[in-house]
């Protein structure tokens, strides 16, 4: 008989998707570093100045870190005030 998860807000994602929330939370920061690193490249070709293959690398892992340093920094807070409340 196959086990069936019960359906919550924590695990909607990866029932949706078929993926654990560990790599729904790592697509999401990839797809978001993907879609400011494409903004960032859109306005240095509209200021007439576009990137070439290594400068878009470097604006793309820019934007890795800051998105992950900031989901960490997210992460780090809701858990301490959670811990607060206890």
């Amino acid at each position: 008989m196959a086990k069936t998860k019960k359906l919550d807000a924590k695990n909607t994602a990866g029932l949706v998707t078929g993926i654990g929330s560990r790599a729904t939370t790592t697509l999401a920061v990839i797809v978001s570093a993907l879609i400011l690193s494409l903004a960032t490249w859109y306005l240095f070709y509209l200021s007439e100045k576009p990137l070439n293959g290594p400068d878009t690398s470097v604006v793309t892992g820019f934007w890795l870190i800051v998105v992950s340093l900031s989901k960490w920094t997210w992460k780090w807070l809701v858990d301490r005030h959670r811990k607060g409340d206890r």
